[in-house]
């Protein structure tokens, strides 16, 4: 059987961490966090929501309690079954690297390298992982990240409210959708 060549995200992707942070920052502060805005208005930055978000963003606290879905979990117990290869990467700092590996861990997620890469050259550098790695598909949540990864694999983009203008091979909703396209 054919094997398969797997970069998976996490944040956004593998783990609802995007999801957490927004269920404990509407009861603090009320609306949606502006992701948009986090990036590029040094204005929401600086305000006490922006600097909020990014203190949590860098905490072990949040990265340690997070759950991946039943369903990821599934899938990634299949394909591990299978014998297909498993990379996993994320835009994490790097002081973040232990608190990562343990919670991939207490997950039970499938053994496979990890990769720490900056957030500002994100897209650029996943492409370089991809093609060192022979990545066949890739599961992203990141439209800038998916754009490039598009130009040498195929890619399962997890729909999120910040990536709907990002033209993608496939997007899908859950990892339920993503189990019914490796079982075709």
């Amino acid at each position: 059987m054919f094997k398969i060549n797997i970069a998976i995200d996490l944040d956004g992707t593998l783990f609802p961490t995007y999801e957490t942070i927004e269920s404990v920052f509407l009861r603090m502060f009320g609306p949606n966090i502006d992701w948009k805005a986090l990036k590029t208005s040094d204005e929401y930055r600086n305000s006490e929501k922006g600097k909020w978000i990014i203190r949590t963003l860098n905490r072990e606290r949040l990265y340690n309690a997070l759950v991946m879905s039943s369903e990821a979990k599934y899938f990634l117990e299949e394909l591990k079954e299978r014998g297909d290869h498993f990379i996993y990467w994320t835009a994490r700092p790097t002081h973040l690297r232990n608190v990562t590996l343990y919670s991939l861990g207490k997950n039970e997620v499938p053994l496979g390298p990890v990769y720490f890469v900056p957030r500002s050259n994100a897209a650029s550098r996943k492409l370089l992982v991809a093609k060192a790695e022979k990545i066949d598909i890739a599961i992203e949540d990141n439209p800038d990240v998916a754009s490039e990864l598009n130009k040498i694999c195929k890619v399962i983009l997890i729909n999120h409210d910040y990536n709907q203008k990002c033209d993608c091979n496939r997007r899908v909703n859950s990892w339920s959708e993503i189990n019914k396209i490796f079982t075709i």
